[in-house]
């Protein structure tokens, strides 16, 4: 895993000291001309309207593939098989409300049309990331975060071998 990020740093955060970590399934759903789905953060919640990569917490006894199809399809309307997912990274997010471990999954198939059930917007998106503002951590492809950029755009190199439609990313656009 890679080092804890520290979203909002000059926020304090709710509770000092130790946190327990909090386990949350991200879906990267690609598309074959390499476009991304974003969501934005619903009203009522920490960082609302803020666009992010889709998913939500692990529940109790639940597997990151479970908890990624079960929240895809009470947000989204949409419909996965759990072994389609791909793990891909993990990054720890200290935000100022709670310290959350982010499990990204690759996901190239899903099932169903977009829904938006919890009043969200959505866009398929590409590098550069053009929604903003964009939800610090959870969405690792923006806002001039190189590192995770290569991860996608590498990504993106093998996924392209394999569907020759696939469009090729620039990082240096970022």
């Amino acid at each position: 895993m890679a080092d804890i990020l520290k979203a909002d740093a000059h926020l304090a955060r709710d509770v000092p000291g130790e946190r327990p970590i909090v386990d949350v399934a991200v879906g990267v759903l690609l598309q074959a001309d390499g476009r991304f789905l974003l969501t934005s953060r619903p009203a009522g919640k920490v960082y609302a309207g803020y666009w992010e990569f889709p998913g939500g917490k692990l529940e109790a006894g639940e597997s990151v593939e479970q908890a990624l199809a079960r929240e895809l399809h009470e947000e989204l309307g949409l419909d996965i098989d759990p072994a389609d997912v791909q793990r891909w990274r993990e990054q720890l997010v200290d935000y100022p409300h709670a310290l959350v471990r982010l499990h990204f999954c690759k996901l190239f198939d899903w099932r169903g049309e977009l829904q938006m059930r919890e009043g969200q917007a959505f866009v398929w998106d590409t590098l550069p990331v053009q929604a903003a503002p964009v939800l610090p951590g959870r969405c690792r492809c923006s806002n001039g975060c190189r590192r995770s950029a290569a991860w996608l755009q590498a990504d993106f190199k093998k996924y392209s071998l394999l569907r020759p439609s696939h469009k090729d990313f620039s990082i240096n656009s970022i």
